[in-house]
């Protein structure tokens, strides 16, 4: 399946990672349970990490949908604009919006955004898309957001090279695999060979003293017509 992804970051982390609570390589997450919304609303909780989600933009029946639901709440169409913007969608313009989306391989336009992770007062998990806080809140994160990126990069990197170290093991196991089975595989060749150059010394000998028995037979039998030979005359 091929999708238009946008372009927030190079760093494409699994959905919704979290990073360790509260300090991210020694830069701490700010302690507050209040952070305002760029529309001046107010959402209240302590956060503790960052997240990533990916918004699925979608012409469907003739309608757009975002994430497979028809856009009407107000936070959808805030979420939706934002990133539009950001990735140069025209979304004021919904006939340029479907041709957009005309053009794209099932019809889907994938649009990455980060999210920031709280515990509401009544201590469940929520999460808010950075792109929707206000500048000075999103000012106030950056220090940590980019601590947080740096550290998922640390991760990415080390996964990557432990799976190359173990491709690279996996290589060499199957290049020792080859090995032994080509080494078996002239053991067992030599091991064929000497038992069929035993069997051709054995029908050597057997053909040597035939031989031998067909010589003396032969001499025998010259012998004998000697003899007759000289009592005839």
């Amino acid at each position: 399946m091929v999708r238009r992804r946008g372009k927030i970051s190079g760093l494409f982390l699994a959905m919704c990672v979290s990073a360790p609570p509260m300090l991210f390589a020694q830069v701490a997450m700010p302690q507050k349970d209040e952070w305002q919304m760029h529309n001046g609303a107010v959402v209240r909780g302590q956060a503790y990490a960052f997240g990533y989600q990916l918004c699925f933009l979608q012409r469907r029946g003739g309608k757009i949908l975002l994430n497979g639901q028809k856009i009407s709440d107000p936070a959808s169409n805030a979420l939706l604009k934002k990133l539009c913007d950001e990735q140069g969608v025209p979304l004021d313009d919904s006939k340029q919006l479907q041709a957009v989306l005309s053009k794209q391989r099932f019809a889907q336009i994938v649009l990455p955004y980060y999210t920031l992770k709280y515990h509401d007062h009544a201590g469940k998990d929520q999460q808010i898309p950075t792109i929707l806080l206000a500048p000075d809140e999103i000012q106030e994160l950056r220090p940590v957001f980019e601590a947080w990126l740096a550290e998922k990069q640390r991760e990415n990197e080390e996964r990557m090279r432990r799976a190359q170290e173990l491709q690279n093991q996996q290589a060499m196991l199957a290049m020792q695999a080859e090995a032994l089975q080509a080494q078996q595989a002239m053991a067992y060749a030599a091991q064929a060979n000497a038992a069929q150059s035993a069997r051709n010394a054995d029908a050597n000998e057997r053909n040597a003293a035939a031989n031998e028995k067909s010589a003396a037979a032969n001499k025998k039998q010259a012998d004998e017509l000697e003899r007759i030979r000289r009592q005839s005359r």
